[in-house]
């Protein structure tokens, strides 16, 4: 009778221990101050030297000593170490664990997973790779979709004789009831076109979006259902501000997050918005900027250095030539660059072939810019130009295409002139014969007025933003480009 008395008596002991070890109450934390590893947390090793240990050699916590130390010191063969946490009680959509990692030296592994059913990795249904840091950084994982479910966190350290990688100060936590979005994001698709995306465990959100600087409140709200989410209609070059918050339903949101600030690429940071590039007889400059393109997303050059801010334009031989000069060049500006890559593609946007490429120039006056030489082109050839800078040095450089032998004949200053220059609101011309065409393009070369057979020989420039544009015209098959100030 006493035995069997004392068997009931250690087993509800056990069954209490058990109970007592499990995490059921939150916030729960873990730094490792005891010296020991935690009651209810258990390591799978792979048998060799190496261990994990609670270790006093790095702690994250102020004023504490003691951190977990994953270790491939002692053992020189490929190893497998994982750690898994006591049972998590999984109460609620809104729980997190936060954690806290470093690596001792470059090319440690560490890799975060969940364990259904039992401390075990055969148990984890995939790994997530971290990357580590010989400091300290903050990682969160959210519960969603373990609700009701009993689990196991689980690190996973592998590689091949290295030295350490330390864990610390983890806690798992109930969020708030409408938890706030975070790692906020954007991805943009053209120069109108952007997806926003941002890391959330609800289904519902709140964005508000303006040009930046706005006040909360006064720019465009709207719902959202899915993400990421395509935000159309912006403009080009435009800089902007993005905020979001959870809707969690019955009137419940989350703080607003943001804002998030992103610049919208220029009309010709993709193929299919190439601006056209005129070929003249000499070298009539286009200015470039590319101080905030972005990669277009097509292969990298095979012939220079690229850091993924590329623009484009495109040339219509106008005849036949024997040669056709494609070459970028200093522009004086708030930040000109001098050195520059260029690309020239066959084909259409949808299929580019790259037909010619050149880092630094052909010739001794070309420095570091760039120059292509196209021989025996025929009129109606298409090509489109791709330039960037060779560097992380962004700026302003010239573009143009010319060609010595081209039959079209340039206007001279009794064919054509302007006036006022600068002007604030009218320009007037004075031509010998009938115009054809007229048309302003900023320093970009994005074209801002276009005005076919004008019945007036006047324009209104009004609704130009102040600055410096370009005044291209032609008169009787003659072409003729000028600089125009807008006051």
């Amino acid at each position: 009778m006493k035995k069997i008395a004392f068997f009931l008596f250690a087993s509800i002991a056990l069954f209490i221990w058990q109970l007592n070890a499990q995490i059921t109450s939150f916030p729960y934390t873990e730094d490792f101050e005891s010296g020991s590893m935690p009651t209810g947390w258990v390591k799978e090793l792979p048998g060799s030297g190496n261990d994990v240990i609670v270790s006093d050699l790095r702690n994250h916590t102020s004023g504490g000593q003691y951190s977990v130390r994953f270790s491939s010191y002692h053992q020189s063969s490929d190893y497998n170490q994982y750690l898994f946490t006591d049972t998590i009680h999984v109460t609620s959509n809104y729980m997190e664990v936060s954690f806290w990692v470093k690596e001792y030296s470059t090319s440690e592994s560490l890799q975060w997973g969940i364990a259904v059913g039992a401390q075990s990795s055969s148990s984890v249904s995939s790994w997530n790779d971290i990357q580590l840091s010989t400091s300290w950084q903050k990682i969160t994982v959210q519960l969603t979709g373990y609700q009701g479910q009993t689990i196991f966190f689980a690190w996973h350290y592998y590689a091949d004789y290295q030295y350490y990688v330390f864990l610390d100060d983890v806690k798992i936590d109930m969020l708030s009831d409408c938890p706030e979005p975070y790692d906020l994001s954007v991805n943009p698709v053209s120069a109108n076109d952007v997806y926003l995306d941002w890391t959330s465990p609800v289904s519902q959100w709140e964005v508000e979006y303006d040009t930046t600087g706005f006040v909360q409140g006064t720019g465009t709200i709207f719902q959202v259902n899915s993400k990421p989410y395509l935000l159309s209609g912006l403009t080009p070059q435009q800089t902007y501000d993005y905020y979001v918050r959870s809707n969690c339903g019955n009137g419940i949101y989350s703080n607003w997050v943001g804002p998030y600030t992103w610049h919208q690429p220029y009309v010709n940071d993709y193929c299919s918005g190439a601006i056209d590039l005129p070929v003249n007889q000499g070298c009539s400059p286009t200015v470039v900027n590319d101080a905030n393109a972005i990669h277009s997303g097509v292969g990298y050059p095979s012939c220079s250095d690229y850091y993924g801010g590329d623009l484009w334009y495109k040339i219509t031989v106008p005849e036949d030539l024997d040669t056709l000069i494609v070459k970028t060049g200093y522009y004086p500006g708030n930040h000109s660059i001098y050195d520059t890559g260029m690309v020239i593609y066959t084909g259409d946007c949808d299929n580019l072939t790259p037909a010619y490429c050149n880092g630094d120039g052909n010739d001794p006056g070309d420095g570091m810019f760039s120059r292509i030489v196209l021989t025996n082109v025929h009129n109606g050839d298409e090509y489109y130009v791709r330039v960037f800078s060779e560097s992380e040095d962004y700026g302003v450089f010239h573009l143009c295409a010319y060609a010595p032998n081209l039959r079209t004949k340039t206007l001279n200053t009794t064919d054509f002139s302007f006036h006022p220059n600068p002007s604030s609101n009218v320009i007037y011309w004075k031509a010998n014969e009938d115009v054809e065409k007229v048309q302003i393009t900023n320093l970009t070369g994005q074209v801002v007025i276009d005005v076919s057979n004008p019945k007036t020989n006047s324009l209104n420039i009004a609704k130009l933003n102040q600055g410096v544009y370009f005044l291209h015209v032609i008169v009787d098959g003659k072409e003729g480009t000028y600089k125009l100030i807008k006051e």
